[in-house]
């Protein structure tokens, strides 16, 4: 039995007067959508207004206040041993036990692992140039698994005026 994958009858049939109805469908859905984006986006911007002006009033404090919590924490570290942080309904401030890898010499440490067999310590990237490909191809040579494919796409496009409309502009 077989399974139709694309029957174009209908379409063979379709006038281009029908086909016009069908895009301006297509196009005022699509200036719907740029409509109501336009409107979100009207709301985003004095949400956003909102924020700055908040952040503004905000971040002459914000830094000043931080100042002085650390400094309480790093005067009374002992308060901070057992447990290391203290939980408020708010959230949790005191002090944490940090590591961190410091490399100096990149080339030292590869050679190093490398010679040791510590394999699980680096890794080597093989990244395919798809540019360098192409070109490969285009100038004649023959790489299996590769190859150009040219056809043609069907398209749409709204007209930019009716969009810039639709979005109040």
């Amino acid at each position: 039995m077989n399974t139709v994958l694309n029957d174009n009858r209908r379409y063979k049939t379709m006038t281009a007067d029908e086909a016009d109805a069908l895009f301006a469908e297509i196009a005022a859905l699509e200036l719907t959508a740029v409509a109501i984006g336009a409107d979100g986006d009207a709301a985003m911007q004095t949400l956003k207004t909102k924020y700055e002006q908040w952040l503004a009033e905000a971040k002459f404090q914000l830094p000043e206040l931080v100042t002085q919590l650390t400094a309480y924490i790093q005067a009374n570290s002992e308060r901070f041993q057992k447990p290391r942080a203290r939980k408020t309904p708010e959230g949790q401030y005191g002090l944490r036990a940090v590591s961190n890898l410091e490399i100096s010499d990149e080339s030292k440490v590869y050679a190093y692992v490398k010679g040791a067999g510590m394999h699980d310590c680096f890794e080597i990237k093989v990244v395919l140039k798809k540019d360098a490909v192409l070109k490969a191809l285009n100038e004649g040579h023959q790489i299996p698994g590769a190859q150009v494919v040219s056809g043609e796409r069907a398209f749409y496009k709204v007209a930019q005026e009716l969009l810039a409309k639709a979005k109040g502009k």
